[in-house]
């Protein structure tokens, strides 16, 4: 009998008894074949090979006598040399990236496991709309298109799609040293366009409401380049009052949409940006610092090959910077006219005696530029006293060294008053602290019987030659600044004295209590003559009936006639008037 001491330990390696499969491990005992001999079958590890050094698959045995059972007193050993096989190459599936139109240069990749150099490949499959060929060592491509079958030496080949599509793929099957050909691989290529839109940086700039001119620029990758044109897809603000507009700049008045193409010269083309009303872009921050919430302005585009509408880039957006153009700020008063009590004829202010007239209700200011600069405000009057509210103080500046002393700046006018009580005070703000603060602006004067004038002028702009505004190099921000823009306006007070106002008010009551007695008096002597007229009327009653008793039928015809009946009652009336005037003057 023979038994296994020692099987081979190679990871993968396995001693098998023939015709069986049967695997055999230490202490089994080798069965014998039909010949009675002791047979193995050695299994290597897959891709396994010593290279002519031996002993990785060693095994040892021992031989025991089948009659006694003594075991030989050594063990046998047994050494299996593995010759190398050629394996073929194994290509590794890839990816890569190519532009559309453009010959791209595409690297190949496998192993061998004997370690045989990859010299080649064979082109398995190859996509309608794309073509291979061989490669040059500058990266350029040689000769015709491969064909399925063909063979590629090296480990490298020249790609070049033409279509739409964002994907394709081709295979090769990789070839060693030896000739050993593997199985196919699949080479996918992510596809971009050659047509790239190529926006500038920074963005290009215009000023506020003036048109300017934005080129649109692009670039074709392609082997062959080709004329560019440009369809414009829309900008940036898209709606609102916002919102710009483009012009052809060949013909002013052809108005460009969305959808609508442009030629390029020959990669690039030009359109008129005009943006709306009172809309810029920059600055981006106010005079204060504070972050202004602007949308951005753009134009947003594609290029494609003039004669092949379906290569085209993918979408761009080319960025407009709307600079400022500084609009002037605004003052105005309504109602302008007003009236006061001096403060020297009255102890007390009050709703109906006022001493401090509130002239800011009807102070209004305005200024498009959204508080990106500061202004001087002057406030004048020539007899009274105005005062600014004291909560908003805080949001004038009267003594800056910066602005209102002018260090550096050579000007005639400085910072004046501190908003309390003052005849007259320049201060700088920006529009809306302005509006601010003069809406609490005051007046007040001692001088009675006077028309007072009180004036408001905004100095807006920049000013180098001493026109009254802040000068250039004062400015935090960066704006268009063409002058100094200057805006008034003035209110007419008058101041009135208490003591001639009470005169006029006694007066008034004297005149209205002597109207009242008169009216008294004749109602009086209207009730008295009322009285007199029914008295005499119910007396001729009387007699008419006494007549009546005594029968005296002549005398009543003729008195009920209708003439003398007239004549009478008229005498009787007259008779009792004169009676009773009488009466009353007594």
């Amino acid at each position: 009998r023979v038994v296994l001491v020692h099987v081979p330990k190679l990871r993968g390696a396995e001693l098998l008894v023939p015709g069986r499969a049967t695997r055999l491990v230490d202490g089994d005992e080798v069965p014998r074949d039909e010949k009675g001999r002791y047979v193995v079958l050695v299994r290597p590890p897959l891709d396994y090979f010593d290279a002519g050094v031996g002993g990785a698959l060693n095994f040892s045995f021992r031989a025991i006598d089948g009659v006694t059972g003594l075991a030989s007193e050594t063990d046998a050993f047994a050494s299996v040399r593995v010759a190398a096989v050629n394996d073929p190459p194994v290509g590794l599936e890839a990816s890569a990236a190519a532009n559309a139109g453009a010959t791209t240069i595409i690297e190949l990749s496998g192993i061998d496991v004997d370690g045989d150099a990859l010299v080649g490949a064979v082109i398995d499959s190859v996509s309608a709309n794309a073509t291979l060929r061989r490669a040059r060592a500058n990266g350029t491509a040689s000769g015709e298109p491969l064909a399925v079958g063909d063979y590629v030496s090296g480990l490298v080949v020249a790609y070049k799609y033409v279509g739409t599509a964002p994907f394709d793929s081709f295979s090769v099957s990789l070839v060693d040293e030896f000739g050993a050909v593997g199985a196919a691989t699949t080479v996918r290529v992510n596809l971009s366009t050659s047509l790239i839109a190529l926006p500038s940086e920074p963005p290009q700039e215009v000023d506020e409401e003036v048109d300017g001119v934005v080129y649109l620029y692009a670039a074709d990758t392609s082997d062959s380049p080709k004329e560019v044109c440009f369809e414009i897809l829309g900008v940036t603000p898209s709606d609102g009052l916002a919102a710009p507009r483009l012009f052809d700049p060949e013909d002013g008045s052809r108005e460009i949409f969305a959808g609508d193409t442009l030629m390029g010269r020959p990669l690039a083309a030009a359109v008129v940006f005009r943006g709306a009303v009172d809309h810029f872009t920059t600055p981006t921050v106010r005079w204060n610092e504070s972050s202004l919430r602007i949308d951005a302005a753009s134009i947003a585009y594609e290029a494609f090959a003039c004669d092949e509408p379906r290569r085209r880039s993918v979408e761009a957006r080319q960025a407009v910077s709307i600079l400022n153009v500084a609009d002037p700020a605004n003052v105005s008063v309504v109602p302008n006219e007003f009236s006061v009590y001096a403060l020297s004829s009255i102890d007390a202010d009050d709703d109906e005696y006022p001493t401090r007239l509130a002239i800011g209700r009807s102070i209004s200011i305005f200024d498009a530029d959204r508080d990106v600069d500061a202004m001087r405000i002057d406030v004048t009057c020539e007899h009274g006293l105005l005062s600014l509210h004291p909560d908003t103080l805080h949001l004038a500046d009267f003594n800056s060294q910066a602005y209102c002393q002018s260090r550096g700046v050579v000007r005639s006018w400085y910072c004046r008053g501190s908003g309390l009580d003052d005849r007259s005070m320049t201060f700088v703000a920006t529009p809306s602290d302005a509006a601010t603060l003069l809406s609490g602006l005051s007046y007040s004067s001692f001088r009675e019987n006077t028309d007072d004038l009180v004036t408001i002028t905004l100095y807006d702009g920049e000013d180098d030659r001493d026109t009254g505004c802040l000068a250039a190099r004062q400015y935090k921000t960066r704006s268009l600044r063409a002058s100094c823009a200057v805006s008034e306006a003035a209110v007419v007070v008058h101041v009135q004295e208490f003591a001639s106002v009470a005169a006029a008010d006694d007066a008034s009551s004297a005149n209205g209590k002597v109207s009242w007695q008169l009216a008294l008096a004749l109602v009086a002597i209207g009730l008295v003559v009322s009285c007199c007229s029914c008295c005499y009327v119910r007396r001729y009653l009387r007699q008419r009936r006494v007549g009546q008793r005594g029968g005296h039928r002549d005398d009543q015809d003729k008195f009920d006639h209708p003439e003398t009946a007239r004549d009478k009652l008229g005498m009787a009336a007259r008779s009792a008037g004169s009676g009773v005037g009488s009466t009353s003057l007594m």
